[in-house]
């Protein structure tokens, strides 16, 4: 039998509520209270924010941002509004949180080649995931020459 993949904070299951507005000078506690009252969880169920962008289509005319909230509650058998959220999108199970890695078995040697965004992120990558750490410094006349 599988797991279960359902992500959980204190054994309640976390339902992702997608297409929040919120304008540039509204607070954050209130788009996560309207995320609690779209699913009708309680006003201290845990939520935080997943995702946040700006929405800038309006060439600024109309600039705000759209959130995604967790939101961590039991909602028990949906009612016919919370299945059509769900139906449309609006309202899902929260993804489990997978591990960044994808090292070698049994926590092999990782080579990350670059101090750049890409590589400085692998590297994190490599040891969160329990990759062998070792650090060494390239002193080649050749490391910082640009052929572009």
């Amino acid at each position: 039998m599988g797991k279960d993949r359902t992500a959980r904070v204190a054994g309640l299951p976390i339902w992702r509520v997608t297409g929040l507005r919120q304008e540039l000078d509204e607070p954050d506690e209130a788009v996560l209270a309207r995320a609690r009252r779209r699913i009708r969880a309680s006003e201290d169920a845990p939520a935080h924010f997943a995702k946040r962008s700006v929405d800038a289509r309006g060439r600024g005319a109309d600039l705000h941002l759209v959130c995604q909230v967790d939101v961590a509650c039991d909602i028990g058998r949906p009612s016919k509004a919370m299945a059509r959220e769900i139906a449309r999108g609006a309202v899902r199970e929260a993804p489990v949180a997978e591990g960044l890695g994808a090292v070698a078995e049994g926590g092999g040697h990782v080579v990350v080649v670059g101090a750049g965004p890409g590589g400085l992120f692998a590297a994190l990558a490599a040891a969160l995931s329990g990759a062998d750490r070792k650090s060494t410094r390239l002193n080649s006349s050749h490391a910082n020459i640009s052929y572009a």
